[in-house]
């Protein structure tokens, strides 16, 4: 019996350490507390660079509320459609109080194109959003973002470090880590520029405690496995 209560034990922990690390492997629209106010500028004059203080001036383009995952790909050519429909794809069924300038309709929103090609410079073609939003996480929280052009998180009026890359770019993705907290204010910038593809997706990577307690699971197993060979 002594050898199966070794094993119960250290699959205990290996268990618990697991479930733990799983549990904060999360896409970040589940910690998010509020639905998404999105500004979004498009046309031409429009700047390239994702930053707050570059944010266009004079009334938005479109104004809606968002909810669902910031999980939104246009896998089409740099010659393809580039319109919003592309964009948001499914998760445009989240939008909704749409109100726009000039197009004043949701249907001629996912219509328009988002940006053109040799778009590059504050001349040319382009889509500058904001995402603005609460999150509640608790403890550290890793934060990915994937994107195709430029985009920057902040919290308050702090940028996070790791996930300020405001210029165009091709698709990358970068990581930084959120103090947790409950309802905390961010805000998202991107810039879509110089035509099709365009990325941009938020997920979380698992909390730094959930590492630690799956590591000592890990090493609960390997101290009763060396108890039982001694």
């Amino acid at each position: 019996m002594q050898p199966l209560k070794l094993f119960l034990g250290a699959s205990a922990a290996l268990a618990i350490g697991m479930g733990v690390a799983q549990a904060g492997a999360i896409n970040f629209n589940q910690i998010i507390t509020s639905p998404l106010v999105v500004h979004v500028w498009y046309g031409t004059g429009t700047t390239d660079f994702a930053a707050p203080n570059s944010t266009p001036g004079g009334p938005y383009t479109a104004n809606f509320t968002y909810t669902g995952p910031i999980y939104f790909v246009n896998n089409n050519p740099q010659s393809g459609a580039n319109t919003f429909g592309d964009f948001f794809g499914a998760n445009s069924t989240g939008i909704s109080g749409f109100s726009g300038t000039g197009i004043t309709t949701e249907t001629g929103f996912l219509g328009a194109t988002m940006s053109m090609p040799n778009s590059l410079g504050a001349g040319g073609y382009n889509t500058y959003m904001s995402f603005s939003g609460t999150y509640t996480a608790t403890g550290m929280t890793s934060l990915t973002i994937t994107h195709d052009d430029g985009a920057s998180f902040y919290v308050g009026d702090s940028g996070i470090s790791g996930l300020y890359s405001p210029n165009p770019t091709s698709a990358i993705s970068n990581t930084g880590w959120l103090t947790g907290g409950t309802n905390v204010a961010f805000d998202l910038y991107y810039v879509e520029a110089n035509g099709a593809p365009a990325v941009l997706k938020a997920v979380n990577a698992p909390e730094p405690g959930a590492l630690v307690i799956f590591a000592a699971g890990l090493l609960g197993m390997g101290w009763m496995l060396r108890r039982r060979n001694v």
